[in-house]
């Protein structure tokens, strides 16, 4: 790859149409709140795209937003062609699509974001990414001696404040794959302004392309109601019950999160003062602890032809539903989901849909 061209302060804006351009530099400067970040909008026209490109990044940048489908500007110039080059260069790149481009499953790409089409939700993202991307930096700033770290699980569970995470961290850490290079080139290469870009490049798309993503270590406020089993619309009452175990480092504002370390240390001191019997499922135990914390009606359970609700525990996260254990329910997918996503199913009737049009 290229000297890598990861740094603060930039961010640059790339769509075929001028008016939904103009549209989306307006509203992410707006979500910024004056930041100090530049944003930069650019129409690609004829000529050498690529030149016109890498004169922008050449004092680098945090994050590249194009539009998927450029068609109506440059000749042969595509999104996709964007994400590459980003990605050689070790800056992070995202796509939108004002289409409704279907994103079938597939092994994930960790080195590359999605945004929403939608022009307000599209831009909050994009400024939530940037400032996540920023505060992962920062911290390498503040903490040079991060930089050591012998693997990026290690560093990004001392970066996060929370070592005993390291564990599950490393089993997220196979979908770095061809890209692993990276990662040896931080810890080669002398120049700590180097290292720090690339360590950010790294920590920033597995902290939140994988370990936020898919359900283990972390769990949203979603996944937080499937390990309780109960439905989504009770996600008010699980939030106020489990606010010692959020989560407050870079991307939090996308979340809320929520350890589930400290999910699990809440839930073994409510059992401590309990006569609640353990059920023999540990999900359905968990929500009887938990609706006695609360000293309120039984919470609402998710609606499942198979279970009824009574079971649960994991997440579907392709289609968002609360799945269980049993084989008719959901299955494990090392080839779909990452290792450490243990709290992670792929829904049963959705994978043997699916399944033959990918080769599963």
């Amino acid at each position: 790859m290229t000297s890598p061209k990861f740094s603060i302060g930039r961010i640059i804006l790339i769509d075929d149409d001028s008016k939904q351009l103009g549209e989306l530099d307006a509203a992410v400067k707006a979500a910024l709140h004056d930041e100090g970040c530049e944003v930069i909008a650019w129409l690609p026209e004829a000529g050498d795209v690529l030149a016109t490109f890498d004169g922008m990044v050449a004092n680098g940048a945090t994050l590249v937003v194009t539009d998927y489908d450029l068609t109506k500007g440059a000749s042969g110039f595509f999104g996709a062609s964007v994400v590459a080059w980003c990605q050689e260069r070790a800056i992070p790149v995202g796509d939108y699509s004002r289409g409704n481009r279907q994103n079938i499953p597939k092994e994930p790409n960790l080195f590359e974001f999605r945004f929403e089409s939608s022009t307000t939700e599209g831009a909050a993202e994009i400024a939530a990414i940037y400032r996540g991307f920023k505060e992962i930096w920062e911290r390498f700033v503040t903490n040079a001696a991060l930089l050591t770290a012998p693997s990026p699980a290690n560093m990004l569970a001392e970066l996060l404040g929370h070592p005993g995470a390291v564990s599950a961290f490393s089993l997220y850490t196979p979908q770095i794959g061809t890209n692993a290079s990276l990662f040896e080139l931080v810890q080669s290469d002398r120049s700590e302004p180097s290292r720090r870009a690339l360590s950010s490049y790294i920590l920033g798309h597995l902290l939140f392309n994988s370990i936020l993503r898919y359900p283990g270590p972390l769990l949203d406020a979603r996944a937080a109601c499937s390990y309780f089993a109960v439905a989504d619309s009770a996600a008010g009452s699980v939030e106020s019950a489990i606010t010692a175990a959020a989560y407050d480092g870079p991307f939090a504002e996308l979340g809320p999160f929520y350890w589930r370390a400290g999910i699990d240390d809440l839930v073994d001191g409510w059992a401590e003062n309990s006569d609640i019997e353990y059920s023999g499922d540990q999900a359905s135990y968990r929500r009887a602890l938990l609706e006695q914390q609360l000293g309120a009606a039984p919470l609402e359970r998710y609606n499942c032809p198979r279970c009824q609700g009574e079971l649960g525990g994991y997440r579907c996260p392709f289609t968002d539903a609360v799945v269980c254990e049993r084989s008719d329910c959901s299955i494990g997918s090392s080839g779909w989901i990452p290792l450490g996503a243990d709290l992670s199913r792929v829904e049963r009737v959705f994978f043997d849909e699916t399944s033959p049009m990918l080769g599963s």
